[in-house]
């Protein structure tokens, strides 16, 4: 949370909140981008991306 509120401190409030927070309704509602959206991202494990920190 200290993370959280540094970020939120610098960039503004809001900027990084928990996803219970729920998100604003202004505006468009939120959707997800679809644009790199495997057509079967819930049948191929070879699709799925991997990710290294």
């Amino acid at each position: 949370m200290q993370a959280v509120d540094k970020v939120n401190n610098k960039m503004g409030r809001d900027t990084v909140r928990v996803a219970s927070q729920g998100f604003p309704k202004k505006g468009t509602p939120w959707l997800l981008k679809r644009d790199y959206l495997s057509s079967c991202y819930t049948t191929r494990w070879d699709q799925l991306w991997t990710i290294r920190i």
